[in-house]
């Protein structure tokens, strides 16, 4: 059965809001509503932005439900020290971390289902990270591609 999209996206979100960091939530802020970085202040963050994105459609027999694939990207914002001796990529990969554990398949199944609503949900592409080294620049950003399959 093919659930609403609106369905889905918000079970993804739900899921994607609920990373944690050290036993906490991992997200300051967090919405379905995509803020730029420089609109979102370092005492927000860090913050994760969900945007939705393209969708195919598939029909591999004649009869039966169409096969969707739909697609979503989770933005990821967050703060480093700008001194000499700070990792930039510490807190970037803790944090990609938490998106990937939230999104793996639960204990004993195949795939990431999101409650059952959908065949399978996953990271799929190039994720993009900007460490933000330039001199002064304390500003991290990451974009996970996710992919979301429905139908039979």
């Amino acid at each position: 059965m093919n659930y609403p999209d609106e369905t889905i996206y918000a079970a993804l979100f739900d899921l994607l809001d609920s990373a944690q960091l050290d036993g906490s939530r991992a997200w300051v802020t967090s919405s379905r509503k995509w803020q730029s970085w420089g609109d979102v202040s370092p005492s927000n963050q860090p913050a994760m932005f969900m945007r939705e994105g393209s969708q195919d459609a598939t029909q591999q027999l004649a009869i039966g439900l169409t096969e969707w694939k739909l697609r979503a990207s989770c933005w990821i914002y967050c703060q480093h020290p700008s001194d000499q001796g700070s990792i930039p990529s510490t807190l970037i990969n803790r944090l990609l971390t938490a998106v990937k554990d939230v999104l793996s398949p639960l204990p004993g199944r195949d795939a990431q289902t999101l409650g059952g609503l959908v065949t399978n949900c996953f990271i799929e592409g190039r994720v993009l990270i900007d460490e933000g080294l330039a001199p002064q620049d304390t500003q991290s950003i990451i974009v996970v591609p996710i992919s979301i399959l429905t139908g039979d």
